[in-house]
C-alpha cells in the first residue's frame, strides 16, 4: 500500500496539498519524515514554491492512496472528472 504525505493549511480556502513524491511503503516510514528536520524543510519549500509564499500549515499526516482517493470522490461526487491523486 502506498503512504502519501497531506498537508491541511490553517486557511481552509488555501486546503490541502498532498505531495506525491516521495511515496512511502508503510505509515511509520511516511510518519518518520514528518519529524524530520531536513524533511520538514525540503517539504516546507516546495509548498512555498508551489503557492509562491510560505503557508500557514493546520495539520500533516500520512494517508493511503485509497483513502485519500475515497475522501476526494466523497467531496467531489457532482464532479468525479476533477478527482486526480
Amino acid at each position: 500500500m502506498e503512504w502519501l504525505v497531506v498537508v491541511i493549511f490553517a486557511n481552509m480556502m488555501d486546503g490541502v496539498y498532498i505531495f506525491t513524491d516521495p511515496v512511502f511503503e508503510t505509515r511509520p516510514e511516511c510518519m518518520s519524515t514528518l519529524l524530520d528536520p531536513e524533511h520538514i524543510k525540503n517539504y516546507t519549500a516546495k509548498i512555498a514554491i508551489e503557492f509562491g509564499r510560505p503557508m500557514d500549515i493546520m495539520a500533516v499526516n500520512c494517508l493511503q492512496v485509497d483513502e485519500i482517493q475515497r475522501i476526494f470522490e466523497s467531496v467531489y461526487s457532482d464532479n468525479p472528472e476533477e478527482i486526480e491523486i
